[in-house]
């Protein structure tokens, strides 16, 4: 039986991968289609739009696999020289797969919802294209997943220090219980009971002491 939280989880991270592709869709359609408001072609929404959002969405497919990527080679400090050939490697396989997407799936979507027929071009010129923008995206997202999994890494490792912390903490005050056994109050009710009449400050002035001593003992049972 699948966690609830779990699923919601999973829910969440979907919506929220479905919705930043689509802003950066309509984003990349907006620049377009202003652009060519302001040349003067009118009636290039529908296909800006088609454009734009297959290429969005196909990025949003590959989004999964591309992260992984990057995880599994990322360019820390110790291994970037090593791991930077697989990551130039992944750029060139995710700019070919993309821009072969986009050829495949704009013609299709054209013909779907009744435009004319799309022009990609050359194919060949168009890979060589598209190479440089989606190596300039590929790095923001190289930067921006390794920004990420330092903090991440950094608040784990806070969150660490800080159990580490707690438990020496118990560890003392347990310490500190161990000793307040019967034979340590036999010999202080002892010490106190020998001066009680040969000194009463001081005989009262240890029994309170003792006393604050074995509440602020007895008092903390949440940190054993």
């Amino acid at each position: 039986m699948t966690d609830p939280g779990v699923s919601r989880s999973r829910r969440v991270k979907f919506a929220l991968l479905v919705g930043v592709w689509t802003l950066i869709g309509l984003l990349h359609f907006s620049y377009l289609y202003l652009d060519d408001v302001t040349r003067g072609k009118p009636g290039t929404a529908p296909g800006r739009l088609i454009d734009e959002f297959a290429g969005a969405y196909g990025a949003a497919l590959m989004f999964p696999a591309i992260l992984w990527w990057i995880r599994r080679y990322r360019l820390d400090r110790t291994h970037w020289l090593r791991r930077l050939p697989a990551q130039l490697g992944g750029l060139v396989v995710v700019s070919l797969v993309h821009t072969t997407w986009n050829a495949v799936s704009r013609p299709l979507l054209y013909r779907l919802f009744g435009l004319p027929a799309y022009d990609y071009g050359n194919l060949a010129i168009r890979y060589l294209m598209e190479l440089p923008n989606d190596a300039l995206n590929y790095a923001i997202l190289v930067g921006l997943v390794g920004l990420y999994d330092y903090y991440r890494e950094n608040r784990t490792r806070e969150l660490r220090t800080a159990q580490l912390e707690a438990s020496l903490a118990r560890s003392q005050l347990q310490n500190l219980r161990l000793q307040l056994n019967p034979h340590f109050l036999f010999n202080a009710l002892n010490t106190i009971s020998s001066i009680m009449y040969e000194d009463p400050a001081r005989a009262d002035q240890m029994l309170a002491r003792l006393s604050e001593l074995l509440r602020a003992t007895l008092q903390a049972p949440s940190l054993i």
